[in-house]
């Protein structure tokens, strides 16, 4: 595993600080959920709707455990070719967080303040099944 930054390569950089925002980005999501649940129910009538189907706040947590298993996959972007810890965190990260911004898309179709936010949860959902599929398609290769 490479110890230093000055041993990645360019590729390696710029995929560890891609997958890290991502979580990130993810993990900040969930923890406004979980901390300002009051103001999140005020902000729209998608979030009602989301607090319909489960607590503001509970989907806070799953969602924060969602981005810190992307972020954590980031670490081991560059140790990818030697071990498959990167490949199963970032195959389970980026399905839950698939799963979750697609059942937030559909809440935002009909509950959204305007169409960039539907827009934006359906890029997070297809981003997040791509993570997986290129985790799992990087599983399904070392098995053979």
């Amino acid at each position: 595993m490479k110890n230093n930054m000055k041993d990645l390569t360019l590729a390696e950089t710029v995929a560890s600080v891609m997958v890290f925002s991502y979580g990130f980005r993810e993990f900040l999501r969930g923890f406004f959920w979980f901390k300002e649940q009051d103001d999140v129910l005020d902000d729209s009538s998608f979030y009602l709707a989301l607090h319909h189907i489960l607590p503001i706040w509970g989907w806070g947590i799953i969602v924060m455990v969602a981005g810190l298993i992307v972020m954590i996959s980031a670490i081991f972007v560059a140790s990818s070719d030697q071990n498959t810890k990167f490949s199963n965190l970032i195959t389970v990260g980026g399905f839950i967080s698939a799963i979750l911004y697609f059942l937030m898309t559909s809440a935002s179709i009909y509950h959204s303040i305007n169409w960039l936010t539907t827009a934006h949860m359906g890029l997070m959902s297809a981003i997040g099944f791509v993570l997986s599929f290129i985790g799992g398609a990087d599983l399904y290769a070392r098995r053979k």
